[in-house]
């Protein structure tokens, strides 16, 4: 069998029969629940062990549950449920919402504009190391917020690395530098709906369920927290990688295209306001993520190569993560998972607090999306009266899985500029995550608190 080697057969069995021992194992709950689970089980056993592209395995769930939960459930003596239940996630109002990111971010990045503004910002930041380093986290979230965080990082790394490298070797300055950025970029992405995948997949859920969240309520929510958890980050980092360096400064050279600056700008602000007062024209945020791509195409800004470049295995990675919430949702499998797994008078805040610092551990070691598709949808089953607190914060508290190499493509890439060692990223990246989810947790109760008509089914 070409391309696969003996230990990813055995691990494919392995999931294969786990599946199967988890259906004859719930022999007491009603077939449609004992087939979601065997579902569930194993796209988790190939999400975590990744013996095939995750964005395939999220296909695959979506397959299983339409053939297994469809005319197949006949079969297990079950009512089928229709098809359509499943593919229809696929083009989810957040899917859209996500490709009208995925659209803004690669004409943005065509045109060299994300690093225009980047240079300008790090152009003016003088020579203070403190307030290089704020600077540039600064510079990389509010990025992140807009694009891929892979790319902001990319672009982060590779502008500041020439200078880092005139640093003395094993330098604190160094390491600082080098951790800021992708921790950054991880947490820039809370702040906007379309900042992250698990965003989305938190929307979708809650739209499934009759809640809507705006892109305004949604940054009401995540931008102020982006900042506190932000500040923290750099507190964090410059105590624990102290310098005794005075002065250090960032020389850019870099000359960027100007001839569709005007054109880009104009479709990016003016798309970002109709997010922004949704509530005034009510034309939903999905319609409005269509104007880039409509607008880009007819400047011939946008062509069928930039549709090819999509990050379409991400938005595939949503959908289906969407789906098997479908599914958890419709066979009743939520409602058992709720019966036998909140304790009677057990805190909501207890419960958040709990997915929250489990998403974040989980996330750690694998990507932060498959973890996201992997606990919300149970999360959300499991959020009673408060469904928005809890997917929200659950969903933000992802993106704080970061205290490993392997845990974000941001940390990745920051690991191979060969600037930081592993144990570093560790250190400062736990305490970082920690921190984090207790402020999250803490900021969102109060939010709710504050507006408890956030929480309301729209």
């Amino acid at each position: 069998m070409k391309g696969w080697s003996l230990r990813r057969v055995l691990l494919g069995i392995t999931g294969i029969l786990l599946a199967v021992l988890a259906y004859l194992m719930l022999g007491s709950l009603p077939p449609r629940q004992r087939i979601m689970a065997s579902i569930f089980i194993l796209t988790v056993f190939l999400w975590i062990t990744e013996i095939i592209p995750i964005f395939v395995t999220a296909v695959l769930s979506a397959f299983l549950c339409a053939l297994l939960l469809g005319q197949g459930a006949t079969l297990f003596g079950a009512q089928p449920l229709p098809a359509s239940l499943f593919f229809n996630p696929f083009a989810n109002t957040v899917i859209v919402l996500m490709f009208g990111g995925f659209v803004l971010a690669r004409v943005f990045s065509r045109n060299y504009l994300d690093e225009e503004f980047c240079d300008f910002i790090l152009a003016r930041l003088g020579n203070k190391p403190q307030v290089v380093l704020l600077g540039i986290m600064g510079i990389t979230a509010v990025m992140s917020m807009w694009m891929s965080n892979t790319a902001t990082t990319a672009i982060m790394v590779a502008t500041v690395l020439p200078a880092v490298r005139g640093l003395r070797p094993g330098s604190n300055l160094a390491k600082a530098l080098m951790l800021g950025i992708p921790f950054a970029a991880n947490i820039g992405g809370i702040a906007t709906p379309i900042g992250t995948p698990p965003n989305a997949i938190a929307l979708g859920l809650l739209a499934e369920r009759g809640y809507t969240v705006s892109f305004f309520t949604w940054m009401i929510a995540g931008f102020p927290l982006m900042v506190v958890v932000l500040l923290i980050t750099f507190g964090l980092t410059w105590a624990m990688f102290k310098t005794t360096v005075t002065e250090f400064s960032l020389k850019v050279s870099r000359e960027h295209p100007t001839a569709n600056r005007g054109i880009v700008y104009t479709t990016f602000f003016a798309t970002v306001l109709l997010w922004l007062t949704d509530a005034l024209h009510h034309i939903p945020s999905a319609v409005v993520a269509l104007v880039p791509m409509l607008v880009f195409s007819v400047a011939g800004l946008f062509s069928k190569e930039d549709l090819r470049l999509i990050a379409w295995d991400i938005l595939l990675l949503i959908g289906g993560g969407l789906a098997l919430g479908a599914g958890i949702k419709e066979t009743g499998l939520a409602d058992t998972i709720v019966q036998y797994a909140v304790p009677s008078g057990f805190p909501k805040f207890g419960v958040i607090a709990l997915f929250s610092f489990f998403i974040a551990l989980i996330a750690t070691f694998m990507s932060n999306t498959a973890a996201a598709t992997i606990v919300l949808p149970i999360a959300v089953s499991l959020s009673g009266q408060s469904p928005m607190m809890m997917m929200i914060t659950v969903a933000i508290c992802t993106s704080y899985g970061m205290a490993l190499p392997i845990s974000t493509p941001p940390n990745a890439i920051a690991y191979g500029s060969e600037m930081i060692q592993s144990k570093d990223m560790f250190r400062l990246g736990a305490l970082v995550s920690i921190v984090a989810v207790i402020v999250t947790v803490a900021w969102q109760a109060l939010l709710f608190l504050v507006f408890p008509g956030l929480a309301v089914t729209s």
